[in-house]
């Protein structure tokens, strides 16, 4: 027998996307989320 196991599961994408959303909308009312209106990079060369 093999000593690795895998124990992946299929999701669905609706499913993920769900969770996705309320996970994201529980960090905000929990005041853990960061919004970021722009972001400046600057490359040399």
């Amino acid at each position: 027998p093999s000593t690795n196991r895998n124990y992946d599961q299929k999701v669905n994408k609706k499913q993920k996307k769900l969770a996705l959303y309320h996970a994201i909308a529980e960090m905000a009312a929990n005041g853990k989320v960061l919004v970021v209106d722009s972001i400046e990079v600057s490359f040399r060369g």
